[in-house]
């Protein structure tokens, strides 16, 4: 029997992907476009709608655009969900008693036939856990820009980091999540450790505010991911579905783990 090889599965690969554009070609754009701008909020629908018509204007019809805005859009919000879910399991599996306040929290919206946007965003807790999640493995680790003409950064020059910088056209900029992520100055001794507590307000039950380009899990600024709430909504809803069928979620893979069992930290 001959072996399958890298470039066998590499072409199969390209025969997937080629059929799932021709597939979503052929979804109608008005369809997407209203799908799309279900998951925002106002002022987000939009900047969705008109990125999308904007594309639409560049590509002179809609059937050149729809695979470029599927691509980039809609098809990288559901691999960041996925990405997001396994680690946020990771987590749980290896935390019961956060798994038990989460379920409990979970439990508290009712049957989840009456869930809504605003409801999962109002459960502290699963933001909690989802935000701590993406803290601690965030799904881009890096972020690269490359200045296309002479510049300077307000800050991060000097010794306390508050001068600012002059930098080069064709400089390029390196923007590390994961380092920032973890810097204890920001997060504290224990900015190596998955807590979601560090995310609520001592005897609250609100969200501790952080600054705003402290915690850019899908960036900032006019550039933002537009996909942004679709992936958010998904997680919670996934998350909060399996914690309230399932009474426990036990870990049955040793990485993570000591010997003992308990968790390595």
């Amino acid at each position: 029997m001959a072996e399958l090889g890298f470039e066998d599965v590499r072409r199969e690969e390209v025969r997937c992907d080629l059929r799932l554009a021709k597939y979503y070609q052929d979804t109608q754009f008005m369809v997407m476009e209203e799908q799309a701008a279900a998951q925002a909020t106002d002022k987000e629908r939009d900047r969705v709608k008109e990125a999308i018509r904007e594309g639409v204007r560049e590509s002179h019809g809609r059937a050149r655009v729809t695979p470029k805005i599927l691509f980039n859009v809609f098809l990288p919000a559901h691999d960041a969900t996925a990405v997001a879910l396994t680690n946020v399991f990771f987590h749980l599996s290896r935390h019961p008693i956060v798994y038990n306040r989460l379920r409990q929290a979970i439990l508290a919206l009712g049957p989840y036939s009456t869930w809504t946007f605003e409801r999962l965003k109002a459960c502290k807790y699963l933001q909690a856990v989802l935000n701590e999640t993406f803290r601690l493995n965030p799904s881009i680790g890096q972020m690269n820009r490359v200045a296309v003409r002479d510049t300077v950064l307000p800050a991060s020059g000097g010794n306390e980091g508050t001068s600012p910088v002059f930098v080069n056209k064709g400089t390029v900029l390196t923007t590390s999540f994961y380092a920032l992520y973890r810097s204890p100055q920001i997060w504290g001794q224990d900015s190596d450790k998955w807590r979601p507590e560090r995310w609520l307000q001592k005897g609250r039950d609100e969200l501790v505010k952080v600054g705003h380009w402290t915690f850019l899990p899908f960036g900032g600024g006019p550039r933002i991911c537009i996909g942004m709430q679709l992936a958010l909504t998904e997680v919670a809803y996934a998350v909060g579905r399996l914690a309230q069928r399932y009474q426990r979620v036990d870990c049955r893979s040793g990485v993570g783990l000591c010997r003992s069992g308990k968790l390595r930290q």
